[in-house]
């Protein structure tokens, strides 16, 4: 965990584990998940629109922003991207199924 003088700010870590649901109550910069099958996590959209999000050998990943009333909209993170080598040098994009 990290926090300033004036406000507390927690960076929150989830790995190696299966169907596992996280709330942020407050602000969190970073959500670390690694090594996860079935998470949703859960943030205020008072507060959690800055917070960013890492996954690495991670699936079914949902990130829910949950509204001053409780009503909350899920977007999930991608899973499926395409490396290939453009310009001198390999970049990795999101990689988009249509149909």
């Amino acid at each position: 965990p990290r926090h300033d003088s004036n406000k507390q700010w927690y960076q929150r870590r989830v790995a190696i584990t299966a169907g596992i649901k996280v709330q942020v109550n407050d602000k969190a910069p970073i959500v670390n998940i690694d090594k996860t099958d079935g998470c949703q996590v859960f943030v205020q959209k008072a507060t959690g629109l800055a917070t960013e999000f890492v996954t690495a050998k991670s699936s079914e990943v949902n990130i829910c922003l949950v509204e001053e009333n409780g009503e909350y909209n899920e977007s999930f993170v991608a899973e499926q991207f395409l490396t290939k080598y453009c310009d001198g040098k390999f970049v990795t994009e999101l990689y988009e199924v249509c149909g």
